[in-house]
């Protein structure tokens, strides 16, 4: 993915509302369509709660672009894992604290190339088992946003992440509902390190 900044708390704003709206639509849409079969079948919330993640081999890129292509053009937008697959409906919070490495696309599409091409560029931030590809279609902008999202099982840590980074809420995937947390939406100028925006996770592939 191309670096890029967010250009004003407007945007941020917009990206805040963008993401529920998605999230909503990719749990209720979590059973049917196309794309059901590449929901996890694994509770991730418990696996990624333990000291010592043993994570499965990774998916294909091609493969985790098609479900996120799928997955956005039923319901407006989708979080895929490069391990799980598709995380909808999972005990999981989703947190954004990686902003400059999201990418904007003119229009409610999102293609196949460009999609794998974000995986290679993101791929030192996906091996995290804990960061997905995510998208959203933003119906104010007209655009669709292409980013690396963070999923936790941990309620607290998200959202001591979330007011870290200055967001509007977190959004809690089992329950379909958001949790405000009180920020602007505007992330910060002074982000810490990449490497350092999580807490640190020991994993060990299959």
């Amino acid at each position: 993915m191309s670096e890029q900044s967010r250009a004003g708390s407007g945007r941020h704003a917009a990206l805040q509302r963008g993401v529920l709206a998605i999230l909503m639509a990719a749990l209720l849409a979590s059973g049917s369509g196309p794309a059901s079969s590449a929901v996890a079948q694994i509770d991730v919330a418990t696996l990624l709660s333990q000291p010592t993640v043993r994570v499965p081999a990774m998916l294909d890129p091609s493969e985790v672009a098609r479900q996120n292509v799928a997955l956005h053009r039923e319901n407006g937008g989708s979080t895929v894992s490069l391990y799980f697959g598709n995380l909808a409906g999972q005990r999981l919070y989703v947190v954004d604290v990686f902003p400059e490495r999201e990418r904007t696309v003119p229009g409610a599409e999102v293609s196949q190339a460009l999609l794998e091409q974000f995986v290679a560029d993101n791929r030192d931030l996906l091996a995290d088992p804990r960061n997905t590809v995510g998208t959203y279609y933003d119906e104010e902008t007209g655009n669709t946003a292409v980013n690396v999202s963070s999923v936790l099982p941990d309620r607290e840590l998200a959202l001591a992440l979330a007011r870290q980074h200055n967001q509007q809420f977190v959004f809690d995937l089992g329950a379909m509902t958001s949790i405000p947390v009180g920020g602007t939406g505007q992330h910060p100028a002074d982000l810490p390190p990449l490497p350092q925006r999580l807490p640190t996770l020991v994993v060990e592939g299959s």
